[in-house]
């Protein structure tokens, strides 16, 4: 109905005759829906088991860093001349940040991790130094979007200068080559050839005992080619490590990532998945700014001194 304008001059501070207030839309994405209230099911949800998880521990990052660090040299290191920097500042890598000593942490206690970390906090450093923490790691196979695998390679080059590192090898847009005699080997495959049929030939013929996927989102579509191919190869290879990480892990549902948990943490099975998708799982979703971790409930709260031994790098930390 048109609006009298009129009614505007007489009573400007009334609503116009024939006036409607706009209603909320309401579709299949829920707007207009009342506010969640207090439930069975909400009461049942916040009670649900949670580890506490620290937000710093700089015992922890001190003492991871220790372990991966090469001794000092006595020569200049060359960072400098791997990534100059026009301000003058170092660009050494010497110390660790804690989400990445956590995360390590992480793999070396359970084996695998499924995590949301942020934009900016050293997802790249994670990815190299993984293999280190991974019990027995000998063969790890890195998933990444192709458009990174160069930044990795400098940032792989920088970390070496410092770290122990693994061996390195990168397939697609760039190929390059390091050897670390006695250090596990970490081959890098771009998402665009794990699209491709013959991928799943390489990657049978590699047959790697750890799979690490950055940007993990990009396996969210259980339908997708990628991912059913990946899936398969760990649903013929039990034995094998997943973990993952990215800065956007879900948009709005567990379900993007449900189908992926069972392989980053092998205690979940697919009635765990079943039930933490009903709500009802022993599983806890444990959530800072930085890092998301899914982890069974078994391994919510490790025992009170316990010191955990990594075999290759002596990654322990005690309680």
């Amino acid at each position: 109905m048109p609006i009298d304008i009129k009614d505007l001059i007489s009573e400007p501070n009334q609503k116009p005759s024939g006036w409607q207030a706009p209603q909320a839309p309401r579709n299949e994405f829920g707007w207009g829906k009342d506010p969640i209230k207090s439930s069975p099911d909400l009461e049942r949800i916040k009670d649900l088991p949670r580890r506490i998880q620290p937000e710093d521990d700089p015992e922890l990052t001190a003492l991871v860093t220790e372990r991966i660090r090469k001794p000092a040299s006595l020569c200049p290191c060359q960072c400098a001349t791997i990534r100059p920097r026009a301000d003058g500042e170092s660009s050494c890598i010497e110390s660790l940040r804690f989400i990445q000593a956590f995360a390590l942490k992480e793999l070396s206690d359970c084996n695998g991790v499924l995590g949301g970390i942020g934009v900016g906090h050293g997802k790249t450093i994670l990815e190299i130094l993984a293999p280190l923490a991974i019990q027995n790691c000998k063969l790890a196979l890195l998933l990444c979007p192709p458009g990174l695998i160069e930044q990795l390679i400098t940032e792989y080059r920088l970390l070496s200068e410092h770290f122990l590192t693994p061996s390195l090898v990168t397939y697609g847009p760039k190929t390059w080559t390091n050897t670390n005699p006695g250090m596990p080997v970490l081959h890098v495959f771009p998402y665009s050839k794990l699209s491709r049929p013959d991928a799943a030939i390489f990657i049978e013929q590699l047959l790697p005992d750890t799979v690490l996927a950055d940007e993990i989102d990009l396996l969210r579509n259980p339908d997708a080619t990628r991912t059913r191919r990946l899936i398969r190869f760990l649903e013929r290879h039990p034995e094998t490590r997943f973990a993952g990480w990215t800065g956007s892990l879900t948009d709005s549902s567990i379900r993007d990532y449900a189908h992926l948990a069972r392989f980053a943490l092998k205690g979940l099975t697919h009635k765990d998945i079943g039930h933490l998708l009903a709500g009802h799982s022993k599983v806890a979703l444990n959530k800072s700014p930085h890092l998301v971790l899914l982890a069974p409930s078994s391994r919510l709260s490790p025992s009170a001194g316990t010191r955990h031994e990594h075999p290759t790098v002596g990654l322990n930390y005690s309680r």
